[in-house]
């Protein structure tokens, strides 16, 4: 089953790989030693059932994977009226799994063995609501960061080359972006 876990344990995981909510941190690891490639992607008009699907996907078979909500650019309706069906719908799928904290105070999802398709949902739930979100698992040395700057950076010391393939089906390179020049 999904498990919530607070902020501070889910960044703690990710800075050790040289990862903070807005990305990359400077002369860490993976400023030094992560390749990186990013995808921009319009927001209402893409896809984000097939674009989580491709990004699940190549996390693949997976026995342990966390995700970090780091941002939520609409804040947080898990404990209040959501209008929006895609909020009411995360919030129901939170509650399935046994949520006893808002998204503010536990904003980190981990997924187990056989919980691809609940990984599929969050993603597909991040993308469609404008949070930022860190993702890894433990099959790949990918992170994925999903920007709500429509955004779709991946992070790998080899490169993902079915999910970049997968990603330019639906998604623009976005040539411009940097990284190492541009923190959000």
């Amino acid at each position: 089953m999904v498990k919530f876990i607070a902020a501070d344990v889910s960044m703690a995981e990710f800075h050790k790989l040289g990862f903070d909510g807005t990305g990359v941190v400077k002369a860490s690891r993976a400023d030094s030693r992560m390749k990186s490639t990013a995808f921009t992607y319009q927001s209402g008009a893409s896809d984000y059932d097939r674009i989580a699907g491709y990004i699940a996907a190549h996390f693949g078979d997976f026995s342990d994977c966390l995700a970090f909500a780091s941002s939520r650019a609409l804040g947080d309706f898990t404990n209040g009226i959501a209008v929006r069906p895609d909020w009411i719908e995360y919030a129901a799928g939170r509650a399935r799994h046994g949520a006893a904290a808002p998204l503010d105070l536990e904003p980190g999802h981990r997924f187990g063995a056989g919980e691809g398709a609940e990984l599929r949902q969050l993603i597909r739930s991040a993308l469609s609501l404008g949070w930022d979100m860190l993702l890894k698992a433990d099959t790949t040395k990918t992170v994925v960061r999903l920007s709500h700057d429509d955004r779709i950076e991946l992070y790998y010391l080899s490169s993902p080359a079915e999910l970049k393939a997968k990603l330019a089906e639906t998604c623009e390179p976005a040539l411009w972006f940097d990284p190492r020049r541009h923190f959000s």
